[in-house]
């Protein structure tokens, strides 16, 4: 069992942006890497990017151990899923004495290959995942075009979703819901492939915590929030192990030129700063859900840590340049954020000659418009032809879908999220 400290202040903390790249990150980092912040009392704040998964695991148990051994109280954070809608476990065929989210941490660090170069089997765990669970395609979705699997379709499938068992599971956790509701942009577990999408970083992330906290240099000194802390800190180990949403804080583009590593920089100075207020401890109490939902929560679907941070002075203002046509990729998109404003995105894209064309249903409304190029769309089975300069409206839950595209089209989208 972890070992409980005498203090609940946190005096360290270290975020990490995940990934779910197939290859590893461009040397010196970028949009496709990891990126990991540290904040520290007595040291100068740092980022660094990471290649492969590996990598930034090993880095991170290292640096952990030397925070802890060093007297450090530390909040360990990661931008990404930690755990699934309830009834997940049961439905892939956790026995019923079992802890859900233990035995499901367990079971997918068991299934999930993962090699030092990001090679990694993530879509095969998901269509077997969904043969267990449904005997057909889902609740996961999300695969390339040029792959064929069973039990995984590249459109996403209805919500909530009805199991083999005849039991529904829902699209989103509490947590998911409860961070929209504040003008985050914290999307389903089970989409592993599209812009925003999350269920390859779980797949893919929640192995590599759970080798980080069962690391034996830190057996006793580490411990997940809140499924083994419950909803408090005071009592917890030296290391706590926490689940993040960047989309809670807007981009501080003065903190760094690349977006990832600014906001891990803008996420370790808004726990530093709500340390500094006496304020953090407390965002780690029970949020004001039912009982049913903090139990959930406690077992199996996990919470997002609260944040904030003020920035002196005037907002931050920036710049930048769009992708050009050439930026397309072979397949598929390419999706860039570029602004996230109080629940707004901002993003660009720009699409190859074989887009993805399965139907898209989004809860939210979305403007788009077509800078260059030529592209056919189906909206609520309308066909449409776009042109340079036409742009189209899309409210929340209107079944679309990509028919094709020219090869170098380019996008801009906004996004609008409920606060």
């Amino acid at each position: 069992m972890p070992t409980p400290r005498s203090t609940p202040d946190v005096d360290a903390v270290v975020v990490v942006d995940w990934s779910a790249s197939s290859r590893p990150a461009r040397a010196g980092g970028g949009p496709d890497g990891i990126w990991a912040a540290v904040a520290a009392t007595g040291r100068d704040d740092h980022v660094r990017s990471f290649r492969t998964r590996a990598d930034a695991t090993g880095w991170l148990v290292d640096h952990l151990i030397e925070l802890a051994d060093a007297g450090h109280r530390v909040l360990c954070g990661f931008d990404l899923p930690l755990g699934y809608p309830t009834g997940t476990a049961a439905a892939l065929g956790a026995p019923r004495e079992a802890v859900p989210w233990r035995w499901l941490w367990r079971h997918l660090d068991r299934i999930v290959v993962d090699g030092v170069r990001n090679r990694n089997n993530r879509f095969e765990v998901a269509s077997d995942a969904n043969a267990r669970m449904s005997g057909r395609a889902g609740p996961f979705w999300g695969v390339p075009q040029t792959r064929s699997l069973a039990h995984l379709a590249p459109g996403r499938v209805p919500f909530p979703f009805t199991l083999a068992n005849g039991e529904p599971i829902a699209e989103h956790r509490a947590t998911e819901l409860a961070v929209r509701d504040v003008g985050g942009a914290a999307r389903s577990v089970w989409q592993l492939l599209g812009a925003g999408a999350v269920g390859s970083q779980a797949l893919l992330g929640i192995p590599h915590v759970h080798r980080i906290r069962h690391a034996p240099s830190l057996a006793g000194r580490c411990a997940v929030w809140p499924f083994e802390t419950g909803f408090a800190l005071a009592g917890a180990p030296a290391v706590v192990l926490v689940e993040v949403s960047v989309s809670l804080l807007d981009v501080d583009p003065t903190l760094h030129p690349v977006r990832e590593a600014a906001q891990v920089l803008g996420m370790v100075d808004g726990y530093r700063q709500m340390a500094a207020a006496g304020e953090l401890a407390s965002a780690f109490d029970p949020p004001d859900v039912d009982e049913a939902t903090l139990r959930a929560a406690s077992t199996e679907e996990g919470w997002i840590l609260p944040v904030r941070r003020e920035v002196t002075g005037p907002s931050p203002w920036s710049q930048g340049v769009l992708l050009p046509p050439t930026a397309a990729p072979a397949h598929g998109e390419r999706f860039e954020e570029l602004v996230h404003r109080r629940g707004v995105v901002v993003e660009q894209i720009v699409s190859s000659s074989s887009p993805d064309t399965s139907e898209q249903i989004q809860d939210h409304d979305e403007w788009v418009l077509l800078l260059d190029g030529a592209a056919t769309l189906e909206v609520a089975g309308v066909p449409l032809d776009l042109a340079a300069g036409q742009w189209v409206v899309l409210p929340a839950r209107t079944p679309h879908r990509v028919v094709s595209t020219a090869a170098g089209t380019r996008w801009l989208a906004v996004h609008v999220h409920s606060r």
